[in-house]
């Protein structure tokens, strides 16, 4: 999905841009630090959408076990968002074999279902049931 375009911004339209890059990143974590660890993640996998399931389920599941015995090594792997919002990249983004993937951007293109989502979640985040203590 696309973050609004700056110009002419709106108040909502920020609060969705920001609450976009978050999820984005929370996601990029996350691949980020399985792929670190599971190299297999950066192929295509070949199996059936049912076993890649099962596949992903698993090393889910290896790295929240690595992550409860080996806590300290697993700290500096994720991203860190500072008080002032500043964020502070984890250490699986200085991955050589990683730095390849996610330089790949697709077309910045969007489709009108996609326009008609973004305005959805934006009025969504702004409303009381979608309401963050930041930003306002």
């Amino acid at each position: 999905m696309n973050p609004f375009l700056i110009r002419n911004m709106e108040h909502h339209d920020r609060i969705f841009n920001y609450r976009l890059s978050r999820a984005r990143r929370v996601v990029e974590n996350a691949f980020g630090i399985l792929a670190h660890k599971f190299r297999v993640l950066l192929r295509t996998m070949n199996q059936r959408p049912g076993t890649c399931r099962q596949i992903i389920t698993t090393y889910v599941i290896l790295h929240n076990l690595i992550r409860l015995r080996y806590p300290a090594t697993h700290n500096n792997m994720m991203d860190l968002e500072e008080q002032n919002l500043n964020v502070i990249p984890g250490a699986w983004r200085n991955d050589k074999v990683l730095l390849d993937v996610y330089h790949d951007r697709a077309r910045n293109t969007g489709t009108q279902e996609g326009r008609q989502m973004r305005r959805y979640m934006g009025h969504y985040f702004t409303s009381k049931a979608g309401l963050v203590p930041w930003p306002r």
